[in-house]
């Protein structure tokens, strides 16, 4: 409770008009946000990252991955084709608590990488649904 509401208990009722549609407009947009984060996080959890992505990614071979997911550093889930693939989640958490180790292995560096790679999939999947009614990425 701020210094005015505790001044005023009624303090809201004498608002005027134009402050009230500020704070009308401000929990709008609240509650916007919180609908996009939910998605975000959402889109995140599902979010799958290829063996070859994470390649590209870490820069590194498959035989240092296959070495990390044999020993069990690097989580993983084998498709019904038998294809390889990791949840973005784990990987991320994965490099985050330093379970992922090897000489040269730069683990912020990585993260960054990983942060940019989620950010242009989420970004890259909002252009291309009709999201919020705007539809393949007119809302650039």
């Amino acid at each position: 409770m701020n210094k005015l509401s505790e001044e005023n208990p009624s303090c809201e009722e004498e608002l005027n008009p134009e402050t009230m549609s500020i704070r009308e407009l401000l929990v709008e947009t609240y509650r916007f946000v919180r609908e996009i984060k939910e998605e975000y996080d959402q889109r995140t959890e599902t979010m799958e990252i290829t063996s070859k992505e994470l390649e590209d990614l870490f820069a590194m071979g498959d035989r240092t991955l296959t070495r990390w997911r044999t020993s069990g550093m690097l989580r993983f889930h084998v498709d019904e084709k038998g294809h390889v693939y990791h949840l973005f989640t784990e990987v991320f958490h994965d490099v985050k608590s330093g379970r992922i180790k090897a000489k040269g292995f730069n683990r912020q560096a990585s993260l960054n990488r990983l942060r940019a790679f989620r950010l242009g999939v989420l970004k890259g999947k909002l252009e291309n649904e009709d999201y919020f009614g705007y539809g393949n990425g007119a809302y650039n």
